[in-house]
């Protein structure tokens, strides 16, 4: 077997998932761009003004900015929904890349094949890539049909909302750089799934604490979760970060915060190739 017949093996391994979440995406999207014409600005402003002090600091931009039809489809990057779509994506190719195709037997034939390890490995992550960004896509073309099919009194631009769709691109390939790390010491498909999950949850709960605790901002640092905010992304474009060592340079949050999920997954591949590349396949069980 070639790599590129590997690599194609697992597009039609992974196809009919990757096609049923982009098209939930695109659905959805236009759903719910659809949904927030329908509210009117009023109900807007009475739930922000009735809002809890602890969720106002939940909110990382200016509730004036959600009163407009720009912020309120923002909140869409950010929603549930699209969240558990790319999660699945990123936990079900991560698990598979090493522990599943060990759990099935069929990694004991890769390894036999001309293939080197590496090669084995890179096939799963191009794949990888590739859903990463076409869900990033399907989710901005939804928000784009809604909004070229759907009236609105003052209509943001499409284009406002791609550093959005880039940041969840990002968060994917961050999961499932973790998953895949987690997925190349082990030979059953479920316990990285559970792994990478609890990984998620820790991290939510460090960027919780972060944003809620007083003085509690280097906590919410270590979470991987603080550079997910495709809403800051798109309502604040200009917004930047300076390095408390270089003070004078300042970099955009559109820029910083897909660099780190980026680089996060990168890293983590690469720590995968490395265990797959040293340890002994097992016999499936």
């Amino acid at each position: 077997m070639t790599l590129l017949a590997l690599i194609r093996y697992e597009f039609r391994e992974a196809r009919l998932q990757l096609g049923i979440s982009s098209i939930i995406l695109v659905a959805f999207a236009w759903l719910f761009v659809w949904l927030i014409s329908l509210v009117k600005p009023g109900l807007w402003a009475a739930v922000l003004e009735f809002a809890p002090d602890f969720l106002r600091k939940l909110i990382v931009v200016s509730p004036t900015q959600l009163l407009t039809p720009r912020g309120q489809i923002s909140v869409l990057y950010l929603h549930i929904v699209p969240l558990l779509v790319c999660m699945g994506w990123a936990l079900g190719r991560g698990s598979q890349a090493v522990a599943g195709r060990v759990a099935s037997g069929q990694m004991e034939l890769l390894v036999a094949s001309p293939l080197r390890r590496l090669e084995v490995m890179l096939a799963p992550g191009v794949v990888m890539l590739f859903g990463a960004v076409v869900m990033g896509i399907a989710l901005w073309l939804g928000t784009w049909l809604g909004l070229v099919t759907i009236r609105f009194s003052d209509p943001p631009s499409p284009v406002d909302f791609i550093p959005g769709a880039l940041n969840l691109m990002a968060l994917t390939l961050c999961l499932a750089g973790i998953t895949t790390l987690i997925s190349s010491f082990d030979q059953d498909r479920w316990r990285p799934i559970w792994g990478a999950m609890a990984v998620m949850i820790i991290a939510a709960i460090l960027k919780l604490i972060g944003q809620l605790m007083p003085g509690g901002e280097w906590i919410g640092n270590l979470s991987f979760l603080t550079a997910f905010e495709p809403q800051r992304l798109i309502l604040e474009p200009n917004a930047a970060w300076s390095p408390w060592f270089l003070p004078e340079v300042q970099v955009r949050l559109r820029v910083w915060f897909n660099l780190v999920l980026v680089a996060i997954g990168v890293l983590t591949y690469a720590a995968a190739c490395v265990v797959f590349i040293k340890r002994d396949i097992p016999v499936p069980r």
